[in-house]
């Protein structure tokens, strides 16, 4: 077998093995192979040379199936604040009864107009009543020395899907805070504020991609992504849609960090009061 063959067989078996970062392998001896082939594969190197190239590789939707600092992989024990250690599906009890699980969890990148939307799906049955909703986390960014540089713009939560006729339940459940708590908790960290992060293409084809993050915050935290094909079904789920609209609704963005800056300095300041 050839060194091109096996490259191959590894990406193979990457895809393979992680199908999404909410459900890592059960095993342990699983876990480490993920991680070795995660690794085998960022020895490939082979990555876009230009941001006109970077770009093109990027546009377009990505599913997430490796982070290493997801809860599924890595929960937080309870004396942290962390919720209940994930079931072996991704899904975490939570302390007021109720059941979480995760549908599709990815990134759409507009390229065009330097804009990422992560989003996440979730179900939570509380009560007897089902909810479904997606957490988005709006971005922005531009290409640096060491890769891209973020700017989180705006996290927002939205229904999942299309209330059905007649059903009296709310879109969310009214402890709202709680839920947005577990999300953080549970969500890949570096997902789910990725604020000031420095992200490295480490490899990129036409249907995977593997970032690597510099930054202090998450230095070393690798990321692995499969493109989404476009015939991907819905199942009822309208995150697409919202995900499309989101991104529309920032098409003017444009880059700023100096607006980072003056917020941080705003706080700093003493109220007078």
């Amino acid at each position: 077998m050839s060194q091109e063959d096996l490259m191959a067989a590894a990406r193979k078996r990457l895809v393979e093995l992680a199908t999404s970062a909410m459900t890592p392998p059960a095993s342990e001896t699983e876990r480490e192979l993920l991680a070795a082939l995660v690794t085998s594969v960022q020895q490939q190197g082979q990555r876009p040379l230009t941001d006109v190239f970077a770009d093109l590789a990027l546009g377009g939707d990505w599913a997430l199936i490796y982070s290493p600092t997801a809860r599924g992989g890595t929960p937080l024990p309870l004396s942290a604040g962390g919720p209940l250690p994930p079931a072996a599906d991704g899904s975490v009890a939570m302390d007021n009864g109720g059941h979480l699980t995760f549908g599709r969890i990815g990134q759409s990148v507009a390229s065009d107009k330097r804009l990422f939307a992560n989003y996440a799906e979730w179900t939570l049955v509380l009560d007897g009543a089902e909810y479904t909703g997606v957490m988005l986390i709006l971005c922005g960014y531009r290409y640096g020395p060491t890769g891209w540089e973020v700017q989180l713009l705006e996290h927002q939560l939205r229904p999942g899907r299309d209330k059905e006729a007649g059903s009296s339940t709310p879109a969310f459940p009214a402890d709202v805070e709680g839920l947005v708590q577990v999300l953080t908790r549970t969500l890949p960290r570096e997902f789910f504020d990725p604020d000031a992060a420095r992200v490295g293409l480490a490899y990129v084809d036409p249907t995977l991609r593997l970032d690597l993050f510099g930054d202090t915050r998450y230095g070393g935290v690798r990321n692995v992504f499969v493109r989404r094909s476009a015939d991907t079904p819905a199942d009822g789920w309208r995150t697409s849609e919202i995900v499309a609209d989101l991104l529309a609704e920032r098409a003017a963005y444009v880059y700023d960090p100096a607006s980072d800056e003056a917020e941080a300095a705003a706080a700093a300041e003493p109220s007078g009061e």
